[in-house]
């Protein structure tokens, strides 16, 4: 069988006929028209290209209102016991959280605080009273998580510091004076003798009343919000004795549990 071979010329009449082609279409290799708007590849990288969401369940910062009740155990470094229940309300002012709780706070005496009292020794302590509290809450961590038990919904998580400042009012202290003195006491950062001699009576065995009038808390919250708004906030607060300025119980802790629905 006879073998063919290509002519020399073929492939210089193919590179021909692909110039002519690509002249008839005239297209260009250089379009000048948007050198406007070409930007070099390292300015690209130094440029924000989108922004990045965080998870969100609940988006507790767009609600309007939250309110609940609340219990709490007091830890002072004495023999008596306290123990708090009350209700609060709160509202969300741009990433921070603000409350106004009212308390209720029932104190009573133990074994050893009585037999205390059979010795001259006395204990600073707090009796029973109504507290009204002023706390705010900046969120340090948050997240939405998933609870091991599968019935359990999805949650929303904010890990928060917490502040407060707290007034203290003994019922009945304020018997028997004029109402100058009324309200010279109610501003007053540490009861009076006339308070304190009013409240004697009440007083539990081996106790040395704390003539603070305020307190100030710090803290963290931890608030799990549950769709469509139901949340609970674990809460452990140290009290610092600024007032008492060492006449009075010194440090003490305060674990609390909130529970409560927000709008």
């Amino acid at each position: 069988m006879r073998r063919t071979r290509p002519r020399e010329g073929t492939p210089l009449i193919l590179s021909g006929v692909l110039m002519a082609v690509l002249a008839a279409a005239d297209v260009p290799r250089d379009d000048a028209s948007l050198g406007n708007h070409r930007t070099p590849f390292d300015a690209l990288t130094e440029r924000a290209l989108g922004t990045a969401s965080r998870a969100v369940r609940f988006d507790w910062r767009r609600t309007k209102v939250g309110f609940g009740l609340s219990s709490s155990v007091i830890l002072e470094l004495n023999n008596f016991a306290s123990a708090r229940v009350g209700g609060f309300a709160r509202i969300p002012v741009g990433s921070f959280m603000l409350e106004l709780a009212v308390t209720r706070v029932v104190s009573w005496a133990s074994t050893a605080s009585s037999q205390l009292a059979l010795t001259p020794y006395r204990q600073y302590g707090r009796m029973s009273r109504v507290e009204l509290d002023f706390n705010g809450s900046y969120p340090l961590f948050e997240g939405v998580a998933t609870a091991r038990p599968g019935f359990l919904p999805a949650s929303e998580f904010v890990f928060s510091v917490t502040a407060g400042l707290r007034y203290l009012y003994y019922p009945g202290s304020l018997v028997n004076m004029t109402p100058g003195q009324v309200g010279a006491a109610v501003f007053a950062p540490l009861l009076g003798d006339a308070e304190v001699n009013n409240l004697k009576p009440q007083l539990l065995p081996s106790m040395e009343l704390d003539r603070a009038r305020y307190a100030l808390l710090a803290g963290f919250s931890l608030d799990v919000y549950f769709q469509p708004g139901l949340f609970i906030t674990p809460r452990a607060m140290l009290g610092l004795p600024v007032v008492s300025a060492g006449r009075g119980i010194g440090l003490w802790w305060e674990l609390s549990l909130l529970a409560g629905w927000a709008l």
